[in-house]
């Protein structure tokens, strides 16, 4: 049995699990952008206002991993 300490740290993933299943949840379908992954280009430095030495490649996919194409990538600092 529990005892109510116990009991209380149930709650918050209870809170996050009834809030993540509302009819309201919208995630991305199939074809749709979903993750994006850094494949080249990782790791620079260079000065502000200046170009990298190596372009920044990503390959953007939906939601089953499957690649999307013609996706604008903004980088935003």
């Amino acid at each position: 049995m529990l005892t109510n300490r116990q009991s209380l740290r149930f709650i918050p993933s209870l809170a996050v699990l009834i809030a993540c299943s509302g009819a309201d949840l919208l995630l991305p379908g199939d074809g749709e952008p979903a993750f994006i992954q850094v494949t080249q280009g990782n790791d620079q430095t260079g000065r502000v206002g200046n170009p990298l030495a190596q372009p920044i490649l990503v390959l953007v996919t939906d939601a089953r991993e499957r690649p999307v194409a013609d996706v604008e990538v903004a980088f935003v600092f």
